[in-house]
């Protein structure tokens, strides 16, 4: 049984064309707490650990249609916004 999340509201998010849009998120988990990442080299498999990243779904507050997905890390910030028939 997951955790139950909590959300949050993100406004005076950016958007294409000059416009500001108001983000309803949750966090969401990639692997289970118990879960290994493993990478396959020549020399054999080596865990690697978890990856520093956070991650957040949820819509664009008012567009029931809407999906957002944002990742944050220390590499970078990564997403897609789907919203009003746009990407």
């Amino acid at each position: 049984m997951r955790a139950q999340t909590e959300t949050f509201r993100l406004t005076g998010f950016p958007m294409p064309f000059g416009d500001d849009a108001e983000l309803v998120l949750e966090p969401m988990e990639m692997l289970t707490p118990d879960a290994s990442v493993v990478l396959g080299t020549d020399e054999g498999d080596v865990e690697i650990g978890s990856p520093d990243v956070s991650l957040f779904r949820g819509t664009v507050a008012g567009d029931a249609e809407s999906a957002v997905f944002l990742s944050f890390s220390p590499h970078g910030t990564h997403g897609v916004i789907r919203s009003g028939g746009s990407t």
